[in-house]
């Protein structure tokens, strides 16, 4: 047998193998967040279930990037949020404690407990952000408290209640 033959003969062979691995992972029924040959690799930071031959996603958890690569790739140390589309330099004016949510080092209060992990990008390209205060208050009063008690929102939160009791019940009383 010639050489020229031989490589043509394998080479017919290893495609006809690749082809038939691409149509048994095209067909295989993998568990939910599992993907590739056999099943074996894995794709648990896609928000929801990967496609079963490339990996790819969606969207990824907040805290990972690349859907294209099953959201392998963990947010660096200056992102947050869904796809990292987060800056936190923008947020806190340094790299965040949680690149979930976007919070910042506890010395820094303009964005303390504020939940970022929300940030996504509209149809049109331009980032939007729906924030919610941990405390589940809106992002306007959060505003309001942390300049009185800028480490407890707590005690920020009832300060700022007295306050807008006292001007409400001075605003009801009549002068004479």
């Amino acid at each position: 047998m010639e050489l020229s033959t031989i490589i043509q003969v394998m080479t017919t062979m290893v495609s006809s193998q690749v082809a038939s691995s691409i149509i048994m992972t095209a067909k295989q029924t993998c568990e939910r967040y599992f993907w590739g040959p056999k099943c074996s690799l894995t794709c648990y930071n896609c928000e929801s279930d990967c496609n079963k031959v490339d990996g790819s996603c969606q969207k990824c958890k907040s805290g990972f990037k690349n859907p294209e690569r099953s959201c392998e790739t963990a947010c660096e140390k200056h992102e947050y949020g869904i796809n990292c589309l987060g800056d936190c330099y923008k947020v806190c004016g340094a790299d965040c404690v949680d690149n979930v949510t976007g919070r910042c080092p506890d010395q820094l209060t303009h964005a303390q407990n504020t939940d970022y992990s929300t940030l996504s990008k509209s149809a049109n390209g331009s980032l939007s952000r729906r924030t919610v205060s941990a405390a589940g208050m809106s992002p306007a009063l959060s505003k309001l408290w942390k300049p009185l008690f800028p480490r407890s929102a707590i005690a920020g939160f009832v300060s700022t209640l007295i306050l807008l009791l006292t001007a409400r019940s001075l605003r009801r009383k009549k002068p004479l």
